[in-house]
């Protein structure tokens, strides 16, 4: 029986995801992965380009090697099934087919399940039979991980705490103005300021689904479009009787006072709806993965400047911390931990941090740089993650779309976009990226001096194949991620 809920994306509620979970798969060794990172930070590719390589490996392990094993690829196991768990089967074929033709695959509407059944020969010839099961989720959704296992008054003030910028404070303001019984001024000084976060390129913005709907239809364009779909868009979700949950965050100090507490309560109700059908389905999986990949798109992240940065920030940093344990505080707590080994082991024991797109920066050095600045980005979480987690941040590009130039200058080459004809198909170009900063700028007059004088120039290339070339893409230590997936615990 499919677990599958309410909705295409929402994958729980009619029996506990947790028996999932621990069903195990006779004579293999199931790995679960949980794939994070906010939009357009490359997940599919990742995915893609993955799996291409490990079902071509035993033809190709020159190219893609992990250290010393052999990966054969089980195609008849599991090809007619469309689900796993109840999840749907990530469409392979057809994000493989669009790189081929020079093209990015679509974004990522729902989530999906990559699924396959290896054979590990190492290096001294021992076999290992093998289920690999990476779950991906929609960047969107991220968002909503601040969420799970706060109360609604918890989140409000979480809000109130993270989202310090000024047009956060100018929404709070126009709430307690507008007072508990003026509703449609509420709710439409909350649509303005996640209008105002869609133009600055906040990358997450929550509830979810104000940004893409649970039936997978996204809401966005350019910002104008963003605010004409989100105008009669619900703060929250409708269930599949038509019952709409909407609830938005209010002020603190709003929360406990008697003229709010009908419209405290209300929310309440809508909140915990929300959390219960959309967020605690997605997160008790991912929870439960043993081990977690966060992609971060730095480059991207670096020309949107300081806002979308802080945005990736605070949200990201609220899912690592859902999904891993921190390092015990206290001798009680460390005995408390002691002891709760004895009866279940920590389910998330790797993360690794992974900056995208390496293939667009020129140099190692580089490479190496952006993973310093998405550790620095989170290091305010991950440095009190449970020391029994490895931690691990590295850069990355799964496909290599760019090449050394060949006219003997120092830089790249591959097909872009020329700004001056957005239009037309990209071309055949030549240039040198911007160094990669060893440090984040330190504040927002910073930053827009720094985009300003041109710093951060990152041309983002579109895939670049060989036509007749069918054996997996080049890529990026992707290969190292994959061998550190399959290892053993």
């Amino acid at each position: 029986m499919s677990i599958w809920g309410d909705t295409k994306d929402v994958f729980s509620g009619r029996r506990s995801i947790g028996n999932v979970i621990k069903s195990k798969l006779i004579g293999y060794r199931t790995i679960r992965v949980a794939l994070m990172g906010s939009r357009e930070s490359g997940k599919t590719v990742f995915l893609t380009s993955l799996e291409n390589h490990l079902r071509e490996h035993v033809l190709h392990p020159q190219d893609f090697s992990l250290g010393g094993r052999i990966v054969d690829w089980d195609k008849n196991a599991i090809k007619n099934k469309d689900e796993i768990h109840g999840i749907p089967r990530c469409n392979y074929e057809n994000a493989r087919g669009m790189l081929q033709k020079g093209e990015w695959p679509e974004k990522t509407t729902s989530s999906s399940i990559l699924a396959m059944r290896l054979r590990i020969t190492d290096k001294d010839g021992k076999q290992e039979d093998v289920q690999l099961e990476i779950v991906d989720i929609p960047g969107e959704r991220m968002a909503d991980f601040t969420m799970r296992g706060r109360p609604y008054k918890a989140w409000c003030r979480w809000m109130e705490r993270e989202s310090a910028s000024a047009d956060y404070q100018t929404y709070l303001q126009k709430v307690k103005d507008a007072g508990p019984d003026a509703r449609g001024e509420l709710f439409s000084a909350y649509r303005d300021f996640i209008a105002n976060e869609y133009e600055s390129y906040a990358p997450c913005i929550t509830p979810s689904t104000v940004k893409l709907s649970l039936d997978g239809k996204k809401r966005g364009g350019n910002p104008e479009t963003f605010k004409r779909a989100v105008a009669d868009t619900p703060i929250g979700f409708t269930d599949k009787k038509g019952k709409v949950w909407e609830f938005l965050p209010l002020p603190e100090e709003c929360l406990d006072k008697k003229p709010w507490k009908k419209l405290v309560q209300e929310f309440e109700k809508s909140y915990d709806q929300y959390v219960k059908r959309v967020v605690r389905p997605v997160a008790d999986w991912m929870e439960n993965a043993e081990k977690l990949v966060y992609l971060v798109d730095m480059l991207s992240l670096l020309q949107a400047g300081g806002k979308a940065c802080t945005a990736e920030r605070q949200y990201g940093e609220a899912a690592i911390e859902v999904l891993c344990p921190r390092s015990p505080d206290g001798i009680l707590s460390r005995m408390g931990v002691w002891a709760k080994s004895f009866l279940w082991k920590t389910h998330i024991h790797a993360v690794y941090l992974v900056a995208t797109k390496g293939d667009c920066v020129w140099s190692n050095q580089n490479r190496d740089h952006l993973a310093t600045l998405a550790d620095d980005l989170f290091r305010s979480t991950t440095r009190f993650l449970d020391k029994r987690i490895t931690y691990v941040p590295i850069p990355c590009a799964a496909v290599c779309s760019t090449k050394e130039r060949t006219d003997g200058q120092s830089g790249l080459e591959g097909k872009i976009l020329d700004p001056q004809k957005p239009d037309e198909p990209p071309t055949l170009q030549r240039w040198k990226p911007s160094d990669v900063p060893v440090r984040l700028p330190e504040s927002s007059e910073e930053w827009d001096a720094r985009i300003a004088a041109g710093e951060f120039n990152y041309p983002i290339a579109f895939p670049w194949f060989d036509p007749v070339q069918l054996c997996p893409p080049k890529q990026i230590n992707l290969n190292l991620l994959a061998e550190a997936i399959l290892a053993r615990n």
